[in-house]
């Protein structure tokens, strides 16, 4: 049976919720109480197996605490699907100053929640840039990369069968000349 706790008790009771839950839900609004509500301490918290859901405001959660605790495989793993550090008008950048797009246990996702003319426009504009891009063989811009260790595994492995089948082939050869 599944064991739920409630929340009544203000920020001060937070504690006990992070070392005993598996998924840690982060879904606040930024406010003067709400910042900084999780920061190193309580990251320090959260338990080994548990990964972190944030959907709220960026600085709810200490951004620096956060991406030290998941390089550090302090625990499972985030999701992260807010900005702590928004692009200026027309600029196109990340979301962090720190790179957590790097780290293998963690997704991210754009934060645009909502829909509107402008966005649409701007997402036209970016895949139309894309492709002048990719068409001058250069790198396009937004990219979700793989994690390193994956990508080279998969090419590491594709070359080894790639090598082998021509190996394979080549000492057929070999054996049908000398039969």
């Amino acid at each position: 049976a599944t064991r739920r706790r409630k929340f009544f008790d203000g920020p001060d009771s937070i504690g006990p919720i992070l070392v005993e839950s598996d998924v840690v839900v982060v879904a606040v609004p930024q406010t003067a109480q709400t910042i900084g509500l999780i920061g190193v301490r309580e990251v320090s918290m959260i338990k080994r197996s548990a990964v972190l859901i944030d959907v709220g405001r960026g600085p709810v959660v200490d951004e620096t605490a956060l991406y030290d605790a998941l390089s550090t495989n302090r625990f499972a793993g985030a999701a992260i699907d807010v900005c702590y550090r928004y692009p200026q008008t027309h600029e196109l950048g990340i979301p962090s100053n720190l790179p957590f797009h790097n780290l293998p246990n963690v997704v991210m996702t754009p934060n645009q929640a909502g829909a509107y003319e402008q966005r649409y426009a701007r997402r036209r504009a970016i895949l139309a840039n894309n492709i002048d891009r990719i068409s001058r063989r250069e790198q396009p811009i937004n990219v979700v990369w793989e994690p390193k260790a994956v990508l080279s595994n998969s090419r590491t492995s594709f070359a080894k069968k790639e090598n082998s089948k021509n190996e394979g082939h080549k000492n057929t050869m070999d054996a049908n000349r000398g039969s």
